[in-house]
Parts: structure tokens; C-alpha cells; sequence
């Protein structure tokens, strides 16, 4: 029961046991000993002096559940690394942040209940068996796994002779609900299911488990689709950090009350993304604030990660003017997301890869991002496996360089999108990947079939046939497009014409079309300077200078460096074609 059918090795996680429909108990992983009942690896520390009644060698604590892997490991491959005290504080560790509550739910207790609960009914366990499996299949293949789990748990709340608190019931209908607004069908579907879990979120009231509860109603407040309008979206947030701040006024824990200021940290950062000017400058210093004093009363990886993203928030928020100011912030978020300590914290490997594409180091967001999914988060990493596939297009557009990475990325996002994480995000990268390494596939499989299109009318039909033809006849169950903007996705068809085919004239009809569907009056950054470097391959040399002026315009300190870049290339063909004077 304490490894919750998973294998206990630090981030590993692999599903090693479940619960079957018949309410059996199948272990498929393998048990070990920390320190052997008889000869083995470890003995020796049994033999030198250890008294053998205080350690009672076959009790649950000294054993683990592994997969055969790691087995393998601490018993053959690496003995002398895998102490009995290496083994203890691993396991110690995992549970350390149960008790700060802000642990990755499904590596280790997902409701932080204890074993005489769990022992209340089996169907309790087949739900974690049912979300585990969720989690491995990936949503479109998953989403039976999370019908039938409501439905057991809804048995179990209607059956009068099984007394699970009220709190207990709602923390596990909320992870149900979390992994269904993870991958919607539709806007609908995840308007709906936010409201079921608003009505589930009101039971909850124990500071503890209020920790628990807003951590899964985080998948409705990142909004990864964007389906919520900023007043819906400041909605929930204020939902959340209503009971919050009423927990942090009474609650005398420290450990809860550090782990409330570092949820409400979070909730205020997100809070600014949909304000305004002053608005969003004050709450963005109240996030940092939040961490602060969630590190002061006690220290955690959650707090440590919060006041990197708080910082980071800050820093990306930056105007154009006050670049060295970004700068210096960025080595500090640096330092603090690449702290060691935060090596083995799930949620900061996961995010690793995310910030260093977002600030345009490649080579590093790749390297992040195959480091976790090589340490036993791949379910996770192929839910994004986009963000692999994005960092090596860029590395591979603007180093020149990188056939390798944009085959790994490519072979990655087919065999995410094969196992049912087919979002759109990542069927897109998959595309434009493919089209790196096979421009004439990309031509004739897709541009040749999407010339004339000026809206996405045809385009799902169109990605969903080569996505079942070239990758797995499952895929596609839904909008393929679904939660990717017409202004994202006519971009990067546009810049993978520019660096896939190096037809700029094509491209810069596609960055029209996304032009017409920018918000802003000035345009989009990314739409203006793909429109600026196509005009300048082709000659064009004033409408080159006029985009990249209005893409200086709308320009923020993190981008404005691109800018400046591509002012000097301008600068430098004038002076080849005798324009001005070196």
C-alpha cells in the first residue's frame, strides 16, 4: 500500500502493481530487501554489529517495491553506491514531501490518506490503479480509465456501510477531475468539469488537505487550452485563494502554513498573467513575497521553485528599455532553478526544459528535457513533448545545425502521439519536425493541401488524415487544432515554409494570414519578425526595416535582442547592395 503500486526508486515511478477489475492485487514488479534476511547484497551491515531485533528485517520498512530495473541496480549493478542508509533516505525523502504536502501525488500517497483507509474498500485502490494507467496511456485512450474511476468512487460515497470522510472522497474525485481538464474534447467538456470540481473543492476545509485540493484545481487556473476570458480566469483564482488566505490567518503548522504560502505564490503569479500594468506588477511582488515567506518558516523545494518562478515572472515582464536589468534577473532564476536541491523534485525537472526554450537556449531546454524523460517522467515529458520538438527547430533554424535532435525530437512526439498524447500542440510539432527532415514530404503531404486555406476549416481533416496514415489509426479523437491559436499555428507554418522549403514568398502569405488573426494593433512579435526576415531574403529591404521596427514596437527585454539582431543583418545587406556607408 505505501508505494501505491509504483516503483520506489527516487523518480522513478514506474507502474509495478495494480488493482484488476476482479478487486485482485497483481504485482508485477519485484521486492527487495534494504538489508538482507540472509546472504546478499548489504549483509554485511547486518553482520557488523547491528542488532537484528531493532532493524526486524521482514517488516514493510525494510523492503521495497521496484521495478526489475532498479532492482537490479542496488543489488548488482550498483551494491556500493546502494547503502542501507542511501535506500532509507531515499524513501524518507519521497515522504518528506508528503508531510510539506506539495509532492507529485501519484509517485507516492495520491490523497495522503493512511493504510486503514485505503484498507476501507479494494475499489479505492483499483482507482489509483485506473488513474496510474491514465497517466501511461495518455488521454485519448485514457479518458475510460477516468469514466470508470468516477464511477467506482461514486459507488463507494453512496454505499452506507463504508464511512470514508467527506474530504478523503472529494480529494480523489478532484484528481479525477484534474486528469479530464488536462486533455478536454471540447471547451464545453472543460467548463463542465471545472464546475464539478468548484462543488468538490467547497468540502474540503482542513488546511492540509486544502494544500492537496488546490494543487489539483492548478490544471483549471493554467488553462493550457485557453478556453477561459480573463474575467473567468480571475474567477477561479479568487475561488481558490479565498479559503487559502482564511487558512494561512488560523492555521498554527508551520510545515501547512508554508506549504499554503507557497500554493497562493503560484495562484497570485498566474493571477498576473491576465491583469494589466500596475495591476500585474503588484501581484507579481506579492508571489515573491508569498515564496519568501514560505522558505522563512521552512524550506522546500515547492517554496525554492516558486520564488525561481516569481522572479522569473518579474524578469519576463520586462520592457524592452531594461534589458540589463532582465539580464541580471535571469542569472539569478538560473541559479535558483539549477540549484541541486532541486535535482530530484519532479515538478523542477518538468520545468526545466519549458523555461530554457522560453529563453532561447536550445540546446540546454533539450538536454533538460531528455534528462527527465530518461529518470522515469517520460508519461509526463510526452504530454509536452512538443517543447522537445520546438527546441530543436530553433536549434536547428538558428544554430544551423542539429539533424540529430530533430530526429530524437521527431521519433519522440510519434511515440507520444501513438500512445495517446495526440494534442495539438504536439501533433503540430510532430509535423513541422517531419518537415526538417523531409521538406518534400512536408510539401506535398501538407502545403500543397492547405494553399488557399485562410481559416482552419479543412485543416483538422487534413492533419488527422496524415497523423492516422503516417502514426496510429487511434489518433485524432478530437480537434486535432483544439487549444492552439490561429495566430500559433498559421506562424509556425509559416516559419517551417521559411526554414524547411526557404520559400520566403510563401511565407509571407501564411504570416498574413496570421496577421489577420493578431489581437494586438501592432501585431504579433513572432508575426512580425518572421514577416521582416522573409522580406529581407527576398530583397525587400524597406519592408524588412518597417516590420522589424513594429515588431521593435510590441518588443519586451526578452525579445528585444532578437530585434537587434536582425537590425544588424538589414544593416549589414544595405551596405553589401551600397545603400549606406559601412
Amino acid at each position: 500500500m505505501r508505494s501505491h503500486g509504483r516503483c520506489e526508486y527516487l523518480n522513478c515511478g514506474k507502474v509495478v502493481a495494480s488493482v484488476e477489475n476482479d478487486f485482485r492485487i497483481r504485482v508485477t514488479g519485484e521486492f527487495a530487501h534494504i538489508i538482507p534476511v540472509g546472504d546478499g547484497p548489504r549483509s554485511e551491515f547486518r553482520k557488523s554489529g547491528t542488532d537484528p531485533n531493532k532493524i526486524e528485517l521482514d517488516q514493510p520498512h525494510n523492503v521495497l517495491l521496484l521495478c526489475r530495473e532498479h532492482h537490479r541496480k542496488i543489488d548488482h549493478e550498483q551494491v556500493k553506491e546502494s547503502t542501507p542508509a542511501v535506500l532509507f533516505a531515499m524513501v524518507s525523502r519521497r515522504y518528506e514531501r508528503l508531510e510539506e504536502g506539495i509532492t507529485t501525488f501519484f509517485l507516492n500517497n495520491p490523497f495522503g490518506f493512511d493504510c486503514k483507509e485505503m484498507a476501507e474498500d479494494l475499489r479505492i485502490g483499483r482507482i489509483v490503479t485506473l488513474l496510474n494507467r491514465f497517466n501511461l496511456d495518455g488521454p485519448s485512450a485514457g479518458r475510460k480509465h477516468l469514466q470508470d474511476a468516477r464511477r467506482l468512487l461514486l459507488e463507494i460515497e453512496r454505499n452506507p456501510h463504508i464511512h470514508l470522510p467527506v474530504e478523503t472522497i472529494a480529494l480523489i474525485d478532484l484528481a479525477i477531475s484534474a486528469r479530464f481538464a488536462s486533455a478536454p474534447l471540447t471547451s464545453e467538456c472543460f467548463l463542465n468539469e471545472l464546475k464539478y470540481a468548484k462543488r468538490r473543492f467547497c468540502n474540503v476545509n482542513k488546511a492540509g488537505n486544502l494544500v492537496i485540493a488546490t494543487l489539483q484545481m492548478m490544471v483549471f487556473v493554467r488553462d493550457e487550452n485557453e478556453i477561459m476570458d480573463g474575467l473567468q480566469h480571475l474567477s477561479i483564482i479568487r475561488d481558490l485563494l479565498s479559503p487559502i488566505d482564511r487558512a494561512i490567518k488560523e492555521i498554527s503548522d508551520d510545515a501547512v502554513e508554508a506549504a499554503l504560502l507557497g500554493i497562493k505564490s503560484a495562484l497570485v503569479r498566474w493571477r498576473a498573467r491576465v491583469e494589466i500594468k500596475n495591476a500585474r506588477a503588484n501581484s507579481l511582488m506579492e508571489a515573491k513575497r508569498c515564496a519568501s515567506a514560505s522558505l522563512k518558516l521552512r524550506w522546500s523545494c515547492h517554496g525554492w521553485l516558486q520564488l525561481a518562478l516569481s522572479d522569473y515572472a518579474l524578469a519576463s515582464s520586462l520592457s524592452k528599455d531594461r534589458r540589463a536589468e532582465y539580464n541580471k534577473k535571469i542569472e539569478l532564476v538560473d541559479e535558483a532553478l539549477c540549484d541541486k536541491r532541486l535535482d530530484d523534485y519532479p515538478a523542477a525537472i518538468k520545468y526545466r526544459p519549458r523555461y530554457f526554450r522560453e529563453t532561447h537556449r536550445w540546446e540546454e531546454a533539450l538536454r533538460s528535457f531528455w534528462l527527465a524523460a530518461d529518470i522515469g517522467l517520460e508519461g509526463d515529458m510526452q504530454s509536452i513533448a512538443y517543447i522537445a520538438g520546438e527546441a530543436a527547430a530553433s536549434y536547428f533554424a538558428y544554430e544551423k545545425s542539429g539533424h540529430d535532435a530533430i530526429d530524437k525530437a521527431n521519433s519522440f512526439l510519434a511515440e507520444s502521439i501513438g500512445s495517446g498524447f495526440d494534442s495539438g500542440r504536439n501533433m503540430i510539432a510532430w509535423v513541422f519536425t517531419r518537415a526538417l527532415l523531409d521538406p518534400s514530404w512536408f510539401r506535398q503531404e501538407f502545403v500543397e493541401r492547405i494553399r488557399g486555406e485562410d481559416g482552419k476549416a479543412n485543416l483538422d481533416a487534413i492533419l488527422k488524415d496524415i497523423s492516422r496514415r503516417y502514426l496510429s489509426t487511434e489518433c485524432g479523437r478530437q480537434d486535432v487544432l483544439f487549444g492552439v491559436s490561429d495566430v500559433e499555428f498559421w506562424n509556425s507554418v509559416a516559419r517551417t515554409i521559411q526554414v524547411a522549403l526557404g520559400d520566403h514568398e510563401m511565407a509571407l502569405r501564411f504570416y498574413g494570414i496570421a496577421e489577420r488573426y493578431s489581437r494586438r494593433v501592432a501585431g504579433n512579435f513572432v508575426t512580425r519578425m518572421g514577416m521582416a526576415r522573409s522580406a529581407l531574403a527576398l530583397g525587400l529591404i524597406s519592408d524588412a526595416k518597417a516590420r522589424c521596427g513594429m515588431a521593435a514596437n510590441v518588443a519586451l527585454a526578452s525579445q528585444i535582442g532578437f530585434v537587434h539582431s536582425l537590425q544588424e543583418q538589414i544593416l549589414l545587406v544595405e551596405q553589401k547592395m551600397g545603400n549606406v556607408r559601412p
